[in-house]
Formats: structure tokens, sequence, C-alpha cells
């Protein structure tokens, strides 16, 4: 069986897509954060996958995942050139490095930010909610051992919780 009904699209519009920018000051140095585009954001998410480990096809364990969130601030965060550099430019990239020099609140913050503005936050789903239930209470469990509570080989507290 055929359906006959026709189905009426919008008319795509990519005239105004100006990109989000954000400038902020850190020890003096103003910095520029910039939505990620399309080569960052696929960078980004393929940072991710190398670092979820799967069995049969079901996540079996999780890698470096929190360089993933410094790895995404270094790609859209640029310092800003006090004179033009070559070739004009005003603006240059960042380093992972650098990034891991900054303090935790602020990169959670910038990394936060560049998530939100740029679309790059996971939907949230019972799975994916019962999954951050599960970490966190695992967590809590070692410290009420009064163990080591940082996640090693479970998934980050800032990835799981933040989005």
């Amino acid at each position: 069986m055929t359906n006959n009904s026709t189905i009426q699209l919008i008319p795509l519009n990519f005239d105004d897509l100006t990109p989000y920018k954000e400038e902020f000051k850190y020890a003096g140095v103003t910095y520029e954060l910039r939505e990620a585009n399309a080569g960052p954001a696929a960078a980004f998410r393929n940072k991710c996958l190398q670092e979820t480990k799967l069995v049969d096809g079901k996540v079996s364990g999780i890698g470096n995942m929190a360089d993933t969130e410094l790895y995404l601030v270094s790609l859209c965060v640029f310092e800003k050139l006090s004179t033009p550099g070559a070739q004009g430019a005003t603006h240059r990239a960042i380093t992972v490095d650098t990034v891991k020099g900054w303090p935790c609140p602020m990169v959670l913050q910038l990394y936060d930010r560049i998530r939100d503005v740029s679309n790059l936050k996971e939907e949230e789903t019972p799975e994916s909610l019962k999954k951050q239930i599960k970490a966190l209470q695992d967590r809590l469990e070692t410290l009420e051992r009064g163990a080591d509570p940082s996640p090693k080989d479970s998934q980050n507290s800032t990835t799981g919780t933040s989005g």
C-alpha cells in the first residue's frame, strides 16, 4: 500500500548561521570561545568513540574520557593576539597542554558552554540516566568504604553528569 499524501518541507535557509563567539580573560590574556564547527565537532565525537571500549557491541569500559573535555576546549578556544600575526591573524589556537594548566572549574565551565552552543550534548535517555545513577552509586559506596572515589575505569563524573 502506498501513501498518497505529500510531505511539506520547509525550505532550508543557511544565510545567517553566524557562529557563537564569546571573549573571556584569564591571567591577563584575552581568549575567544567559539562554537564548534563541523570539523571540531567530528574530531570531538571521534575522540569520545576512541575512548569507549566495546565488547559484543556494548560499552565495557571507558578510557581517558576526561581528556575529551580538554580536547574539545583546545579546539574551540583561541588566544587573542595583541598584534596581528602571520597573514593578519588576530587569534591563535591553544593546545591541550595549555588547557591542562588551567583551573578545573574554569575548564569545566568552558567545556559545558561549548557543548551547549555547539549542540554537542547527548540526548538523555532512561538508559543513560540509569548508567549515571549507577556510576554515582558506585562512587558513593567507594567513599563510604573510605577508598579513593576518583573514577578510573568508569565514566568521568563531569562527562557523566553534565549533559
